[in-house]
């Protein structure tokens, strides 16, 4: 079973890079990393005005490219999925160093990297107190409204370890990334519904 969620309308912003370290092309390097400058960020307003001069062929165009399914493209783009995680895993070291706790900024882990993809999480945080946080990062290059997918593994620990897991939603990354959170439960922000189906004799 493979379920895919939409985003809530009133996400949980939180402190961000303004510019983007990241091309189109070229998600992440430790050098770009280290640049980042952490910024009180809005969400962007998406515009609905078509641009002058758009051409009939051009419309055609954008019509065509919309039949594309932008949440699958995503959940098959690991490369993107990967420089989503470095990008929240260096976020939160650079957040507890700043808030005075080296030593918990050092015991940040990208478990998804290090130990596989079966933790439901992808980086072990810390709060403030020392309370450990389980981040699952979800990436896209659209905005904060692209669904995506949810595995029966995230979706089990969320409800078993609610106060310390989280989903990170990191959108617009190739552009000027942005991040919001959601908390469990889930089904208080956001849809649920089965994709696939195992089947078996």
């Amino acid at each position: 079973m493979r379920p895919f969620a939409k985003t809530p309308q009133k996400p949980r912003l939180l402190q961000f890079p303004a510019q983007s370290p990241y091309s189109a092309t070229s998600f992440s390097t430790s050098t770009r990393l280290r640049r980042l400058r952490t910024d009180p960020v809005s969400l962007i307003t998406q515009s609905t005005t078509k641009p002058s001069g758009t051409t009939g062929a051009l419309l055609t165009r954008i019509r065509l490219i919309a039949k594309f399914d932008p949440v699958e493209r995503d959940h098959r783009n690991r490369a993107l999925g990967k420089a989503g995680e470095e990008f929240v895993l260096e976020l939160e070291r650079r957040q507890l160093a700043d808030m005075g706790c080296p030593d918990l900024s050092r015991r940040v882990r990208w478990v998804a990297d290090e130990d596989g993809d079966g933790a439901g999480y992808d980086v072990l945080s810390y709060a403030r107190s020392g309370r450990e946080r389980l981040l699952e990062v979800k990436t896209t290059n659209g905005t904060a409204c692209t669904p995506f997918f949810l595995t029966r593994n995230e979706a089990d620990l969320a409800i078993e370890r609610p106060e310390e897991w989280r989903i990170y939603r990191v959108h617009m990354f190739a552009k000027s990334p942005r991040v919001f959170t959601i908390a469990p439960p889930l089904d208080t922000t956001i849809h649920l519904r089965a994709e696939m189906w195992r089947a078996s004799f």
